[in-house]
């Protein structure tokens, strides 16, 4: 790419050939930023625990080359990690049609040279010191874990994954079925709906899921065809632990 429009120029006489070089740089960087559109039909989750970002399907990116052009860059279904510090980005392309990659870089301490200047960089989200995930153009359909209900299907063995939602629910349909449990960030409420069927069935979990001394686990489920029972965990990520904390039966 040419010259980019944050590059200082060392002179630059108030002449038409000397101007014409960095105003076309800012009005390509204008150019780019300017009414940019993104979307896509898939849903968008961050993990904090693990930093992982994940988008579900293509992800459309819809902006004005320099010459004035509607250009489409897609982003094909994906993940990155980010650590602390570290923002994701894409760099344009004004070849439309282009399938562009997500890179992670570190925001540069105060003073240090950016890695955000490049007037086709477009910056998707980045990730604070608290682990929390802030953003920028990556917006749609946005979700968080703990607005999201997961819908299992039973089977001898089921790992859940937190990160996908904070609620799961699932219809037994024999005598045992081994939970394993995945994906939570540290301080996660994760609720545990089950629905009985006529076997009755029982459940059993992982090592990863721990009791106290006033529940046990796994519990006695209702033996009530199709009734319900809510089981409730607390995810400590300092000892990697499922904490069991409560139970609510017969629904």
């Amino acid at each position: 790419m040419a010259p980019n429009y944050h590059t200082p120029w060392a002179s630059t006489p108030f002449v038409a050939a000397s101007m014409n070089v960095p105003l076309a740089e800012l009005d390509k960087a204008i150019t780019k930023l300017k009414n940019i559109m993104i979307g896509g039909g898939g849903i968008i989750t961050y993990v904090k625990a693990t930093g992982v970002l994940t988008w579900s399907a293509t992800i459309n990116i819809h902006f004005t080359s320099d010459a004035g052009l509607t250009v489409k860059n897609t982003i094909s279904a994906s993940n990155v990690t980010l650590t602390d510090d570290q923002f994701a980005y894409v760099d344009l392309s004004e070849t439309t049609g282009t399938a562009v990659t997500v890179t992670v870089a570190s925001i540069p301490a105060g003073g240090a040279a950016s890695t955000m200047k490049g007037y086709n960089r477009l910056i998707l989200a980045w990730r604070d010191a608290n682990d929390n995930l802030y953003p920028v153009y990556l917006h749609p359909q946005y979700n968080d874990p703990d607005k999201i209900v997961q819908t299992l299907t039973d089977a001898d063995a089921v790992t859940i994954d937190w990160s996908k939602g904070s609620t799961a629910e699932i219809t037994l349909d024999r005598a045992t079925t081994a939970f394993t449990f995945s994906g939570g960030y540290n301080g996660q409420r994760c609720v545990l709906i089950i629905k009985q069927y006529a076997g009755p069935g029982a459940v059993t979990f992982g090592a990863e899921v721990r009791a106290g001394t006033d529940l046990a686990s796994p519990p006695t489920l209702t033996a009530t065809t199709d009734k319900k029972d809510y089981l409730g965990y607390i995810y400590n990520g300092t000892d990697t632990k499922y904490d069991f904390v409560s139970v609510t039966q017969g629904f």
